[in-house]
């Protein structure tokens, strides 16, 4: 499996505002490589997994830089996917309630590392937490904005229809 680093006490003082977020974050990623493995992903080794300053999953390239064409980074078979058909009607709201379902399981769950990992993350980068202002910045270009105003509708709508699903 891909190696794991810990940061350095002065690392991690610099991170102490969020050291609770950091613990989490932690935890998951210590727990997402071995069911990783344990589903069968091939390349683990090629990971350089890093906990602390620079927690994440990044790729270790050996010092290559630049990955050739075609080349495989990680092998994810179809036992390690969280899918849905791709038939229905709106198969990202059928993933994102999927993805929910497995959340609400908890440790049950058999996808319990990788939906645990997934909410570590923030999704603050998302259109959708955007101040008006700042989506007012892309005026300058049309599909920027038209794009990104498409994105929080659609977003949003499928916000409402899993907040529906739940209730």
């Amino acid at each position: 499996a891909g190696q794991l680093q810990r940061a350095t006490p002065q690392e991690d003082e610099e991170y102490s505002y969020s050291r609770d977020k950091m613990e989490e974050r932690t935890r998951c990623l210590e727990a997402l490589l071995p069911w990783m493995e344990a589903r069968g992903c091939q390349n683990l080794e090629r990971l350089d997994v890093r906990i602390g300053k620079e927690l994440g999953v990044f790729l270790r390239d050996g010092g290559r830089g630049v990955m050739p064409k075609d080349d495989v980074i990680v092998e994810v078979p179809e036992e390690a996917w969280l899918s849905v058909p791709l038939e229905v009607e709106d198969p990202e709201l059928d993933l994102a309630w999927k993805l929910l379902e497995e959340r609400w399981k908890g440790d049950a769950s058999e996808f319990a590392p990788c939906a645990a990992w997934l909410w570590c993350w923030p999704s603050l980068a998302h259109p959708m937490f955007w101040e008006e202002e700042e989506v007012d910045l892309l005026s300058v270009s049309r599909p920027a904005s038209s794009a990104v105003r498409e994105m929080r509708a659609r977003t949003e709508r499928r916000v409402q229809q899993l907040v529906s699903r739940a209730r």
